[in-house]
């Protein structure tokens, strides 16, 4: 059974900030949130114990300790020899051979060198440049035709291109969907960083309150009259500076806003913003907010870049180890990317034998071979790169393969019971492992979430409360679904499935999907319960997912209807790791007849939906064990025994 939606009241962000042990006690002061929307699961079986502990024979760096960690928007000094394109007649290229010849021209050292490669150079990686690329999970099958493509595709590429001329029913709300895992293509880059008279307007405006503002007191305590006062004109003037940042891009009418007023126009501009900028937040002026607003536009754009490139280069490559599980994230020519809210592990401890992350070392090499190396560089390069191109990149160490499938299974760890909880227990986490030499390495481990008491509504029309659990034990990733709809179970409340009041309302059909901010985001992954029969296995659809989600507040700090939720950028490469690492087969769209009767305010409409989205299907399943309690953490080792059996 499919399904998992309604609205759940999350902590606030400071409340969550001020409780975890991966981020900054800083920023609690302004920051709220609104409640999180939160969508899709139910089930139950056990588990057994684990191997002895193994060693990765690549050891990751020694994780930061938290309170040395670098925010997201500090950088490094600026490294000898990465100060642009300015200099190229200076650099000295490597040499390089090219392993096959072709049209594909080869960078390095941010110069076009005179070599060019074939599609099927193993020596260099071909990564797309190009403003019609889409992750490999929307990839046509050229042997079955320009239109075997999951349907989403074309809207992917038009949201990433900024062309919203292309899809109906686009509102501002579609603008600046980096945050939510469609990041902005080189040529809206391109226009961004060439865009003068906005970059004026930005250093025109004093940043002193912002880059002063106090948000690092704790709000609970005491404080003088006279502070207060004081606190409070601050905030005056940091509300004020932001409105002039605002305006400068285009996010807020000049005339729109009260001045110095966190009102609702401020604050539906400050999300845009933060969307844009990729800071996790809802409207309010955070510390991350505030570093942001004051940050120079030109560089606020070149880290677009960077992270635009660096999706690219997961695609190209098939990477996805990218620090989280050794919590030894690596910066890009020393700018740290995501926020400490995408870096989360939800308190819980590194994982056996954590991969470093070899995602933002690959980055920064793609970076440093196009020349794409600080503002002013970019700016002057993305218009002359070609749609695609070929770079030296490093690779990741081999892993061992059953036949041609690289061994991989998942664990979720639920944490402690959310029943019964406390504020500060470890989060679930999700962490998938591979094999080299026979022993365990951990690629990744990343912050979900499990079950947890959810409204429902009886057949009756009553709302009632009850526990969606997350089954313990070993199902399987067996079918992968791009672009999945949500089909809501008979139990949904109608109000999650409609816009508006009792005197005029519609059916929300977003949250249906297809589409990056629907129930199951721009993929998911079926955990299956496979059961013998005399007939053979079959394999058995409980209802649980792994899916992508925009509801990230809820993955920080909330639960859901037994699914696991990840970033929606994370779903989408983990899915893209899948095919690449796992032989696959393509089934296509898949067709549904599915309808559900909306009664409400006194009327009745009929919400149908044809196709539950884009299928493949792996020819090897990988085993996904849910289990309780922590973790393990380094000097531990993973259920590799139960896993694999």
């Amino acid at each position: 059974m499919p399904g998992d939606a309604d609205l759940e009241a999350a902590p606030t962000m400071a409340e969550f900030l001020r409780l975890s042990g991966d981020v900054s006690p800083l920023g609690f002061r302004l920051l709220t949130l609104l409640p999180a929307l939160a969508l899709a699961c139910p089930g139950t079986p056990p588990l057994r114990s684990t191997p002895p502990p193994e060693v990765d024979d690549d050891p990751p760096p020694a994780p930061p300790t938290l309170g040395e960690e670098r925010s997201w928007y500090d950088r490094e000094p600026e490294r000898e020899g990465s100060s642009g394109a300015s200099d190229e007649a200076s650099r000295s290229l490597p040499h390089l051979e090219a392993d096959c010849e072709g049209p594909i021209p080869v960078y390095a050292a941010g110069v076009r060198t005179e070599l060019g490669v074939c599609e099927q150079s193993e020596r260099f990686t071909i990564v797309s440049l190009a403003d019609d690329w889409a992750p490999r999970i929307f990839a046509a099958d050229p042997e079955l035709g320009p239109d075997h493509a999951p349907p989403y595709r074309a809207a992917y590429v038009a949201l990433a291109n900024e062309d919203h001329d292309a899809l109906d029913d686009l509102a501002a709300a579609r603008h600046y969907l980096e945050l939510l895992g469609i990041f902005p293509t080189p040529t809206v880059l391109e226009r961004r960083l060439g865009d003068a008279e906005r970059h004026r307007c930005h250093a025109a405006v004093d940043d002193a309150a912002l880059e002063t503002l106090d948000a690092a007191r704790d709000p609970s305590t005491a404080w003088p009259a006279a502070a207060i006062h004081a606190r409070s004109q601050a905030a005056v003037a940091a509300i004020e500076t932001a409105q002039r940042h605002l305006v400068c891009d285009g996010l807020l009418g000049e005339d729109e806003a009260d001045r110095g007023v966190l009102d609702e126009p401020t604050r539906k501009a400050l999300r845009l913003f933060q969307r844009k900028q990729m800071v996790v937040g809802n409207g309010h002026i955070d510390e991350g907010t505030a570093r942001a607003l004051a940050m120079d536009s030109r560089e606020q754009d070149f880290r677009a870049v960077l992270r635009m490139l660096r999706e690219r280069v997961v695609d190209a490559t098939g990477l996805l180890a990218d620090g989280s599980a050794s919590r030894g994230w690596s910066s890009v020519l020393g700018r740290v990317l995501d926020p400490p809210e995408i870096r989360s592990t939800g308190r819980q401890p590194p994982a056996p034998s954590g991969s470093p992350d070899r995602v933002s070392d690959a980055t920064e090499a793609a970076a440093e071979s196009l020349g794409l190396t600080d503002p002013d560089a970019a700016a002057e390069r993305l218009a002359e790169l070609p749609d695609r191109v070929a770079v030296r990149l490093p690779r990741e160490p081999g892993f061992d393969r059953a036949g041609r499938d690289t061994v991989l299974w998942a664990e979720v760890h639920r944490g402690p019971d959310p029943r019964h909880a406390d504020p500060h227990s470890p989060r679930p986490v999700l962490t998938l492992y591979a094999l080299r030499d026979g022993r365990p390495v951990a690629l990744v481990r990343w912050p979900t979430t499990i079950g947890g008491n959810k409204d429902e509504q009886t057949p009756e029309g009553r709302i009632r409360t009850r526990y969606f659990e997350s089954p313990l034990g070993r199902r399987l990733w067996r079918q992968l679904i791009v672009s999945p709809t949500w089909l809501p179970p008979r139990d949904t409340p109608d109000e999650t499935l409609i816009r508006g009041d009792q005197d005029d309302w519609e059916l929300e059909r977003a949250i249906i999907g297809p589409g990056y901010d629907s129930a199951y985001g721009l993929v998911m992954i079926i955990h299956e319960l496979p059961q013998r029969t005399e007939a053979g296995v079959r394999f058995v659809d409980e209802g649980i997912r792994t899916h992508g989600s925009v509801n990230y507040h809820s993955i920080l700090g909330g639960t859901s209807h037994g699914c696991h939720r990840v970033y929606n950028h994370l779903a989408v490469r983990l899915a893209g790791y899948l095919l690449t690492h796992r032989r696959h087969h393509r089934e296509g769209n898949e067709e549904v007849e599915y309808r559900h009767e909306i009664d409400f305010g006194g009327e009745s409409r009929t919400l149908e939906v044809s196709s539950r989205g884009y299928r493949y299907d792996l020819a090897r399943p990988v085993p996904v064990l849910v289990i309780d309690g922590e973790a393990p953490g380094p000097n531990d080792s993973p259920s590799r025994e139960e896993a694999l059996r």
